[in-house]
């Protein structure tokens, strides 16, 4: 997601403004937030915990979909759901905005809500596809 960097902090800015600093907590993760995440340094991350039930989670990533397959260290569909569980078991709805079209990642797309973040994403592209709001998806 590095190519991504400037994006990412306008969207986390974006965020911030809407939601509000005192309800927006933003972590980093290397792969998967399960193998660790954090405000700082790599390596200050802790175990990832989820939040209060109800929280919506919103992750910016490529679900592992630039990687090769069965390169060791990456994060793959199998990671991604075991994130998605942890959060469905938590009551956490989750949202995962993914540079890439929906043809990429139909792996996933009973385990989470996706939404696929290019230029020609706006609110009324994420309304339109989550149309009666975020929901904790339940494909345990």
């Amino acid at each position: 997601m590095q190519p991504f960097a400037a994006d990412q902090a306008m969207l986390r800015t974006a965020l911030v403004r809407v939601v509000g600093r005192d309800r927006t907590e933003v972590l980093y993760f290397d792969g998967s937030p399960l193998w660790g995440s954090g405000t700082g340094p790599k390596d200050e991350w802790s175990e990832y915990q989820a939040p209060a039930a109800g929280t919506p989670v919103v992750v910016l990533t490529d679900l592992g979909i630039a990687q090769p397959p069965g390169v060791a260290g990456l994060a793959g569909a199998s990671d991604w759901r075991a994130f998605a569980d942890t959060l469905a078991r938590a009551g956490c709805p989750l949202l995962a905005l993914v540079p890439y079209p929906k043809r990429r990642w139909p792996a996933l797309s009973k385990s989470m809500t996706i939404v696929q973040w290019d230029r020609e994403t706006t609110a009324a592209v994420v309304r339109r596809t989550i149309p009666t709001g975020l929901r904790v998806v339940k494909d345990l």
